[in-house]
């Protein structure tokens, strides 16, 4: 939106006048309105004033995605808002106020003013403390909109009802409230799709509640219940009422199951369209998974979820069953299986009629003999693409297997190894190893103490891994050896590799200096440099390469110093997300704009201060063609940062 008459552009200034520094005015006018699709002006502190504004004149026709999240909006910010909702863009489908502090007054407002959004479809109002008022404002209103995705996320509120009378919402989020046996009635309307009601108070009157609405409703196929307190004789209500209902995808996570309930569930399974099932963080032990594996072969199941549960004797049916079911994706982590289990499921993984292609083992303390036995079943079932092996302790007794497993499974796609011990020639075994992989995709190899040598003997066969994209050395220790760092950054411009990385190791000034030199001439478009011990100095000479690269994507927070730096050449960049500032805790100094030549007065960080620097992020880094993301600080507790998406 370009503004053509000269009163349209004195308007403008006056209002962005009322809340923004004057040497701002002027590069707000110029820049606000560059085309764009989505704007995000998520994580500031707007007033009612600069709110109004900022609906009013930063939105041009072409825009249909507004957030507005962690904002600290009140009851009369929002209400200052909905009064502008008229002027809002016509093809706006995607409205995000969540995590602010509107209440059941703010809620009421906007809701007054919804029909005014046509086109809107999507609300997000998530951890706004609206409760059961808000939510029945709301349920008066929607019927006369055309929101058909509303999420309501940690608002407070005991009762659903309401809600669930409307009649045209397809997908309702309302998690993370006080939901408990009497906030439901039994009625879920026909055309709702997707329900999630997990991390409530929800026990054995409402369970029985939420059994009897499925049983006489075909329209549900996402159901998530995780988080709640449905076990016994609720949760066998609310499995038999899966017989007559069209569910594909449950969840019923976190909800204190045992052995006894995961075997009615069982019972039922064989005669429901459950596809996809989440059973984590319960108290399934081997009994229970014993009962559901043996039914395995009669269901649908193409997922399935048993992390973090008791499965620790031997269950040989846990394997029994893979070969003759449809399961593709089987998450195993964090249980500790008993060794004779893990050879069980070695051998299953070796039959030629198991269609697994994703696996997680991470966190099982795999043996010597389970890891020989399990990488020997790989080797001979080339269709599993996606291993994690993550937490599992394998030493330099047991690294031998899993080069073997490198070596011989040419199929692998995606590859979690961090978290391990392998030591020193154990580390250089897998990096000399992973030379000759050629179809690896992604690999995790973060928090293995691995130094330049090792990434050096790696980065030597990066020409010939055309298939490597992501790759991920992450709190490591690289950078000890500058020579050798230097050595390796140079191979990055004869890789295929697109995400990299480097966060928490020790790059420093050496390893900036030695990364400007040849992103240009890479293909990485995610970059991670965050707790890297770099200075300012290093850091910008680091941005100013940006324009050369493909870099989308960058993250140089929580170095030695914050970087006060918005670089004019950055106009002419692929940039989309950039994240810097501050490592240590000091984050509420004014914050500097080289390009605005100008510093800004000490101000109170909630009031006129906290607002003029948001605005003035937000403003001055409209600059950066294609920016999404703009993080102000590091990863240290009261961050700010702003979201700016073309």
């Amino acid at each position: 939106m370009r503004f053509s008459a000269p009163t349209k552009r004195q308007a403008l200034q006056e209002r962005l006048a009322l809340h923004l520094p004057e040497v701002l005015v002027t590069l707000a006018v110029d820049f606000i309105s560059l085309p764009q699709h989505v704007c995000d002006a998520s994580r500031g502190s707007l007033s009612a004033t600069g709110c109004a504004a900022l609906v009013q004149d930063a939105l041009t026709p072409e825009i249909d995605t507004l957030f507005l999240a962690h904002n600290g909006m009140n009851a009369a910010v929002v209400s200052s808002l909905a009064s502008v909702l008229d002027l809002v863009p016509p093809n706006l489908t995607q409205l995000d106020l969540s995590h602010n502090r509107m209440g059941p007054a703010g809620c009421q407002a906007l809701a007054r003013h919804l029909p005014q959004c046509a086109s809107l479809t999507n609300l997000n109002l998530d951890h706004n403390g609206i409760g059961d008022e808000g939510a029945a404002a709301l349920a008066r209103v929607l019927p006369h909109t055309q929101v058909t995705h509303l999420s309501v996320q940690g608002n407070n509120m005991t009762q659903i009802d309401s809600l669930l009378r409307v009649t045209s919402l397809r997908s309702l989020n309302a998690g993370h409230n006080q939901l408990g046996d009497d906030g439901f009635s039994g009625f879920i309307p026909l055309g709702l799709s997707h329900l999630d009601v997990s991390y409530n108070r929800i026990g054995s009157v409402g369970g029985y509640n939420w059994a009897n609405a499925l049983h006489h409703n075909t329209s549900v196929t996402h159901l998530n219940l995780g988080g709640n307190e449905l076990r016994s004789l609720s949760f066998w209500n609310l499995a038999c009422a899966l017989l007559y209902s069209r569910v594909s995808h449950l969840d019923v996570s976190g909800n204190g199951l045992d052995d006894q309930d995961v075997g009615f569930l069982a019972a039922v399974l064989i005669r429901t369209r459950i596809s996809h099932l989440n059973l984590s963080k319960n108290r399934v032990g081997w009994r229970g998974t014993s009962v559901l594996c043996e039914c395995l072969p009669d269901t649908r199941l193409t997922h399935l979820n048993l992390s973090q549960n008791r499965i620790e004797e031997y269950v040989w049916t846990l394997a029994a069953g893979i070969p003759h079911s449809s399961l593709t994706h089987v998450d195993l982590s964090r249980n500790r299986l008993s060794p004779r289990t893990v050879v069980k499921l070695a051998e299953a993984l070796a039959d030629p009629r198991t269609k697994v292609q994703s696996l997680n083992l991470s966190s099982i303390s795999l043996g010597r003999v389970p890891l020989e036995r399990l990488v020997e079943s790989l080797v001979h079932h080339p269709r599993v693409k996606h291993l994690d092996l993550s937490d599992n302790d394998i030493n330099v007794v047991g690294v031998q297997y899993v080069v073997k497993l490198l070596e011989e499974h040419p199929g692998l796609h995606s590859l979690n190894l961090s978290f391990n011990d392998f030591g020193e020639r154990g580390l250089s075994q897998v990096s000399k190893t992973l030379v000759s992989h050629r179809n690896l995709k992604s690999l995790n190899m973060s928090h293995n103490d691995m130094n330049d040598a090792h990434v050096l003997a790696l980065a030597v066969a990066w020409p010939q891994m055309t298939q490597l994209t992501n790759l991920d050395l992450s709190g490591n220790k690289l950078g000890s050896d500058a020579v050798t760092m230097c050595a390796w950054t140079r191979n990055l411009a004869h890789s295929r590799l697109t995400d990299l990385n480097l966060n928490s190791n020790h790059i420093c000034d050496v390893g900036a200096w030695a990364l400007k030199d040849v992103l240009p001439h890479t293909m990485v478009q995610k970059l991670g440099l965050s707790f890297n011990n770099m200075s300012e100095i290093a850091v910008n000479h680091l941005l100013e390469t940006l324009p050369d690269s493909y870099v989308t994507h960058l993250d140089v927070s929580d170095n030695l110093d914050f970087v006060s730096y918005i670089h004019p050449s950055w106009k002419e960049t692929f940039l989309h997300e950039l994240a810097y500032g501050y490592r240590r805790d000091d984050l509420y100094n004014p914050a500097t704009f080289e390009i605005l030549n100008t510093a800004y007065r000490p101000m109170t960080w909630y009031e006129t201060w906290s607002e003029a620097w948001y605005l003035a992020s937000f403003y001055a880094s409209r600059l950066v063609r294609g920016l999404k993301r703009l993080w102000f600080g590091g990863n240290t507790p009261g961050c700010r940062s702003t979201r700016i998406i073309d």
